[in-house]
């Protein structure tokens, strides 16, 4: 491992250089990593119903007072998993 030496950098001067330059690039690049890495999973019908131990007549009511939202994937029915967790933390499921 190579050794790096600041000669007649004071302690501050290092802490605000590391401040403005390497922190900002550092939460750039995190982001960006995470944004990629992230996808947005989907459950079925049953699954929702499962996660949110309601009936499926209840998860077709809730599509229909837009408190949760179906999407028409492949011609099948899906719900975002970010979404169904939002929901039972609103509704304390």
């Amino acid at each position: 491992m190579a050794e790096i030496q600041f000669i007649g950098v004071t302690i501050p001067e290092l802490a605000e250089a590391i401040g403005k330059i390497l922190i900002p690039n550092f939460k750039t690049e995190v982001l960006e990593k995470v944004k990629s890495e992230q996808q947005t999973e989907f459950l079925t019908r049953a699954e929702a119903c499962e996660m949110l131990k309601i009936s499926k007549t209840t998860l077709w009511r809730w599509q229909n007072e837009s408190i949760l939202t179906g999407y028409l994937i492949g011609g099948k029915s899906l719900f975002k998993r970010e979404e169904i967790l939002n929901v039972m933390e609103t509704k304390r499921l």
